[in-house]
């Protein structure tokens, strides 16, 4: 048999725990058992099934008795649908663990390893868990503290703002916010890639891509699958943690601005815009950070999937005539029963309902309110106005993706069930 290309690396496990691989093929990872390792290493060696029988009893130490017909069972069923072998077989739905930025539409590299390893080597120190755990608890208290006492300073500028009219906006705004936003989505991802070399994982590359509605960076850290989960749980919470840090510089500099009108109003976007990415990153029902945090502190790979494969079984119990069924693989590997796995099904599901909701109540308002932007713009054209028109502009191209991407699966889907 032919083999494609794979790497194979242990994974780091629990003391006298049963030992797992990461099986890399064509870029997908796999979390495989060390039954199938063996078996694989002597495929690779050219040996047949009736050879690997001697050598895979011996390795087993009279735990089990393998026969040809087994090891033959094995490798079809378990080792072919993963793709290891260069003929063309449809891979099987199984439960394995799959790439981080599936989901990520359009992706475009923007830093190489090679282009971000000299900002890498300097800042994998903030992960070391005895550095990171201390300061990211002081660091949320610190934000919490003081985003609070910001609140007046708030009111202040608002109250201005009201009283003269004034959107208190104008080019320098536009110089400031936005790429100061840039700049923190990529120390964002940068952190993520930080955190994985620490623990010896080289980070692929930082690019640029869609998920569902929302232009996204991404940070390549899928070889971390090989870590533990206390390991994974700081990569997946390195990118909050360096925003917690540029948050911590724009409290600072806020509260040395000598009460500038300017300052505070831009600063003080920058601060709200921040913390409710960092709130968007933690929820676990997109794939973002929060979702990997949860994925990986629970021991739910594939946890959409399985939340999919939960909410489609008991869909099915109450309305029977669904034109779908679950892959008998995955009835056998998916605990129907795990609470974390229902809570996080359940919460997902009536969190989607509320965003499709919420999403089609903002497109709906913001055509609605097309025609006084436009009108605005006409009338002055100025900062105040440009910001609402490029707003408005932007939601409408991020719902007509939405649309022209899963229009055509949703009618799919209707015709499937009509015909059921």
């Amino acid at each position: 048999m032919q083999l494609a290309s794979y790497t194979i690396e242990e994974m780091e496990t629990a003391a006298g725990g049963p030992r797992h691989f990461l099986l890399t093929v064509n870029e997908k990872p796999y979390r495989v058992g060390e039954l199938l390792c063996v078996i694989l290493q002597h495929i690779a060696e050219r040996r047949s099934s009736a050879d690997i029988v001697p050598l895979l009893n011996g390795w087993a130490a009279g735990r089990h008795v393998f026969t040809a017909q087994e090891v033959d069972q094995i490798i079809e069923h378990k080792i072919r649908p993963l793709g290891v072998f260069n003929t063309s077989v449809s891979a099987s739905p199984t439960l394995t663990d799959t790439h981080r930025l599936n989901g990520v539409r359009w992706r475009k590299t923007l830093l190489r390893y090679t282009q971000m390893r000299w900002a890498l080597i300097g800042l994998q120190w903030l992960f070391t868990p005895a550095v990171f755990w201390p300061l990211l608890a002081v660091m949320v208290g610190a934000n919490y503290y003081y985003m609070n006492s910001l609140i007046a300073a708030e009111k202040y500028v608002e109250t201005y703002a009201a009283a003269n009219k004034d959107c208190l906006k104008d080019i320098s705004y536009f110089a400031l916010f936005y790429p100061i936003i840039l700049l923190t989505l990529l120390i964002h991802e940068v952190g993520h890639a930080a955190a994985s070399y620490r623990f010896g994982v080289k980070p692929k590359d930082i690019g640029f891509g869609v998920y569902l509605v929302f232009p996204v960076l991404y940070a390549d850290v899928t070889g971390i699958w090989r870590l533990n989960k206390h390991k994974r749980a700081i990569v997946n919470l390195a990118g909050i943690f360096m925003q917690l840090l540029i948050n911590i510089g724009l409290i600072w500099y806020t509260y040395h601005a000598d009460a500038n009108i300017d300052v505070i109003t831009t600063f003080r976007y920058l601060l709200h815009i921040n913390v409710s990415i960092m709130l968007i990153n933690s929820i676990p029902f997109l794939m973002f950070d929060g979702y990997w945090l949860y994925s990986d502190l629970f021991g739910l790979p594939n946890l959409q999937k399985q939340a999919s494969a939960v909410f489609l079984k008991y869909t099915k119990k109450i309305i029977p005539q669904i034109p779908y069924s679950l892959p008998p693989q995955a009835e056998k590997m998916i605990n129907f029963r795990n609470p974390l796995l229902l809570t996080y099904t359940a919460g997902r599901y009536l969190f989607l309902a509320y965003f499709i909701a919420y999403g089609f109540g903002i497109f709906a308002k913001t055509i609605a309110n097309l025609p006084s932007v436009f009108y605005q713009i006409y009338i002055d054209f100025s900062v105040c106005s440009i910001e609402p028109f490029l707003q408005s502009s932007l939601t409408v191209g991020m719902f007509g993706y939405f649309f022209a991407q899963y229009s055509r699966t949703g009618r799919q889907v209707f015709r499937t069930i009509r015909k059921a």
